[in-house]
């Protein structure tokens, strides 16, 4: 390819640096529309995920020489100065719009199927490639799972081990950035159950990160009361968290009353039109088996934030669909469904 004969409009290089979309799709249009107005090509080699790669730089320059060997360099270069410096303005305001994008998965502890349901649960998970993982009801078995795929390689494991090298309260954090504290907190429970809780620097600024799996039984609602006010207690003195796993209450159950003053739920703030179960005993045959006899759907997995360094951009349920296995067998990635979400980071 002869890259001189291209009128490039820009180059700009949005690395992995997570994006906002609405900005950066109005960069793009703005990009369009002027290069028909000063009717220059606007060519983009190739998309990575929601980066974009725009021709380089340094193209410009050989296809400016180009231009002006052909006598109409002045007026070019002047045309080529504009969009050069609204790239430039344009790249300040999508660099400022770093996001963060979180996971919590109930990864269900049966190992009996865990070598035809984890390939895929793993499989969506990375596809997420997610800045911070929290998984319940961890097990060695899946630790080691992790280990061995290379898509999580990048991840710093947050874990605390019990006796026998057990993973206390099944409850595990991955994250990009390496946590700078981390705590493990019991919960008064008959299922030792408990807080995994760390401290990440995003963006400079201290994050509490806490997962939880509260106690399962439907008539422990007082013990689970215990539990929220224990870890609220825990996470007093953060101005920044995000608390995420599996709550075991649903809405309209008495748990609700006793979040943290100041947490927000992400799925309630902007999707508060779907029911979002997590625990689909309609659609999972695996959450209807393993239900309690009264027991129907009910949205048991959440993702609460504090503070105003996060903006909910999206929330998704994941793991949603069931597969047929290579012995014929459908499965679900696990019995419960996992959650994806991602913030804006407000930079102060």
């Amino acid at each position: 390819m002869d890259r001189v004969q291209y009128d490039c409009i820009a180059y700009w290089h949005f690395s992995t640096r997570r994006l906002n979309m609405k900005i950066m799709q109005e960069f793009i249009r703005m990009l369009l529309s002027l290069s028909r107005v000063l009717k220059i090509p606007f060519i983009i080699l190739r998309a990575e995920g929601i980066g974009l790669k725009i021709y380089n730089r340094l193209l410009i320059l050989k296809a400016l020489r180009s231009r002006q060997a052909g006598g109409e360099g002045e007026s070019y270069m002047l045309k080529l100065k504009v969009i050069i410096s609204v790239v430039l303005v344009m790249s300040s305001l999508v660099t400022q719009a770093t996001q963060l994008s979180v996971i919590t998965y109930n990864i269900w502890f049966d190992s009996s199927t865990a070598e035809e349901r984890v390939p895929k649960l793993l499989d969506i998970v990375a596809e997420k490639n997610a800045d911070i993982i929290a998984f319940q009801e961890v097990e060695g078995w899946f630790i080691k799972a992790l280990e061995s795929d290379g898509r999580f390689d990048d991840y710093h494991f947050s874990v605390e081990r019990g006796w026998f090298d057990s993973v206390k309260g099944g409850l595990l954090l991955l994250t990009k950035a390496q946590a700078i504290q981390q705590q493990y907190i019991d919960f008064p429970s008959n299922m030792n159950r408990g807080a995994l809780s760390i401290v990440n620097r995003i963006e400079g600024a201290k994050v509490c990160v806490a997962t939880v799996h509260l106690e399962s039984m439907l008539d422990d609602t007082q013990i689970r009361i215990k539990q929220l006010n224990l870890i609220t207690q825990q996470t007093a003195k953060c101005n920044q968290s995000i608390l995420l796993g599996d709550f075991n209450f649903g809405d309209g159950e008495l748990e609700n009353q006793h979040i943290g003053l100041g947490y927000f739920d992400i799925w309630k703030q902007i999707r508060a039109d779907y029911a979002g179960y997590t625990w689909n005993t309609n659609e999972s045959f695996l959450a209807k088996r393993n239900s309690f006899p009264s027991e129907g759907s009910r949205r048991l997995d959440k993702i609460y934030i504090k503070g105003d360094m996060l903006t909910p951009i999206n929330i998704e349920i994941i793991g949603n669909d069931s597969f047929v296995t290579q012995t014929g067998r459908t499965l679900f990635p696990s019995d419960h469904f996992g959650l994806s979400a991602i913030f804006k980071i407000n930079k102060k």
